[in-house]
């Protein structure tokens, strides 16, 4: 069966972020299959990160169309009211009260304009433009992949005014996601209720890992609905960076993180455990090197600052964003690939991306914070992945597994390349997202016919 399926997708190359290569593979998919494809995206004015070199996965012919985003925002307006004069001077603890009352105010307005997410003026330009684009392809699903969350609205009131069956593609959790504090209740209310909404109009819904998928039976009693489907590595770019000779070691253990830490995805744990294995053991611990090659910034402040702060500058080098694949080069070169979860309610969720193509390489790998349990729960028990604890210890197990890592280094046990026996490919993972949309077309047609589409995407 050949289908006409519209994806919305917030960012597409030649943006390169983490959640493009997940659309790219499923788009190369589809087209190998013969479906038509339309993608409708942002259109950003400052775009991030750009790879052109992502230009050529993109399958040629493909229709794809851009929608603004409308600036909701009107800080001059804001500050115009807050200059409205008093009739009689106000004491100094009044006016203290008066702009901390100012302040929540405002505060509370803006997260209007933050829920679901920042992307919320895209749904009214998006919607118009999927209408326009409709008249022309016709599709015969809609997919929706977030962050952002907004373009699951953009699929949400597409699939309703279109009648189409829509899947939304959630990988990491919504309203259980920790990088998105909401700091009011009613805005955590209204949250919910949107989240609500897009677990029943949709046809189905992805998870990234079985961790999001429960948490959302738990609080959905609907099994059938969650699927789970996660990231992958690109095969044929993972075979050509395997192939590429080691350089020398300069003396010391390399550990690489690539990409950034943000919001409780945190370096300090870290850094923490660094100096206490440099405390208990200062001629062991001059055998390490932490490699950050991504984001320089965390907390609006320099990594080598907070490093210097920690005293565990000597042990951290800095390389600033690399091209996709420049920094799997670097992970390719390392001893140990990095995961750096994060902590708190909600870490054990969610696993980033980086890891399965830490896999592909073939890399032993090092994971902390709350990560550590979502991994265990996805891959079968491996002696080159290390766990290093979730923080609440204020970093001691990280540390004494830090130790391990660099006395198996020194003893040459560390394999400069080893093998996992699950298939992560994202091949695999298109090809699943794929029969997910096949199912979706039927469940539309027939809504009660029991597909079991659960068990056997979750068994391919």
């Amino acid at each position: 069966m050949k289908l006409n399926v519209l994806i919305i997708c917030k960012n597409f190359p030649p943006i390169n972020s983490s959640s493009v290569h997940r659309t790219l593979s499923l788009c190369r998919q589809l087209d190998k299959s013969g479906h038509e494809i339309t993608i409708l995206t942002l259109k950003q004015t400052s775009p991030p990160h750009l790879d052109k070199k992502l230009y050529k996965k993109v399958p040629a012919g493909l229709n794809i169309s851009h929608a603004p985003q409308w600036s909701l925002s009107n800080n001059g307006h804001l500050q115009k009211s807050q200059s409205a004069s008093s009739p009689k001077p106000l004491s100094e603890n009044e006016q203290v009260e008066r702009k901390g009352l100012w302040a929540k105010t405002r505060k509370w307005l803006s997260w209007w304009l933050r829920v679901p997410d920042v992307r919320i003026g895209w749904l009214v330009p998006a919607v118009f433009e999927g209408l326009r684009l409709a008249r022309k392809r016709r599709p015969d699903v809609i997919y929706s992949t977030a962050p952002a969350w907004t373009a699951h609205l953009i699929g949400l009131s597409l699939g309703f005014l279109l009648n189409r069956p829509w899947v939304a593609d959630c990988r990491d959790p919504w309203c259980a996601n920790p990088f998105r504090p909401i700091p009011f209740q009613i805005h955590r209310w209204v949250d919910r209720q949107l989240e609500n909404l897009m677990v029943d109009r949709s046809s189905f819904v992805i998870c990234n890992t079985p961790a999001v998928r429960q948490d959302l039976i738990n609080r959905y009693q609907d099994a059938d609905k969650f699927v789970v489907i996660p990231n992958g590595y690109n095969e044929t770019e993972i075979k050509a960076i395997q192939n590429l000779t080691m350089p020398k070691r300069n003396g010391y253990c390399q550990i690489v993180h690539t990409g950034g830490f943000y919001g409780c995805r945190d370096p300090m744990p870290l850094f923490r455990a660094i100096k206490m294995l440099e405390q208990r053991d200062p001629e062991l611990s001059r055998s390490l090197k932490l490699c950050q090659v991504g984001l320089e910034f965390y907390g609006g402040q320099k990594i080598s600052e907070i490093a210097t702060q920690m005293g565990v500058r000597d042990f951290v080098e800095i390389i600033p964003p690399l091209p996709h694949e420049l920094a799997l080069k670097e992970v390719r070169n390392c001893d140990v690939a990095l995961v750096a979860g994060h902590y708190g309610e909600g870490s054990d969720l969610q696993i980033p991306r980086k890891f399965f193509e830490y896999l592909g390489l073939g890399k032993p790998i090092l994971v902390t914070g709350g990560t550590c349990s979502a991994v265990k729960q996805l891959i079968r028990e491996n002696e080159n992945i290390w766990f290093g604890g979730n923080g609440e210890d204020d970093g001691q197990e990280l540390s004494k597994t830090l130790e391990q890592i660099l006395l198996a280094w020194q003893k040459g046990e560390i394999p400069s390349q080893t093998k996992f026996d699950q298939n992560f490919t994202e091949a695999r993972m298109a090809r699943n997202i794929e029969r997910v949309l096949l199912r979706a077309q039927g469940k539309h047609r027939k809504p009660s016919l029991n597909t079991g589409i659960t068990r056997e995407v979750q068994t391919c």
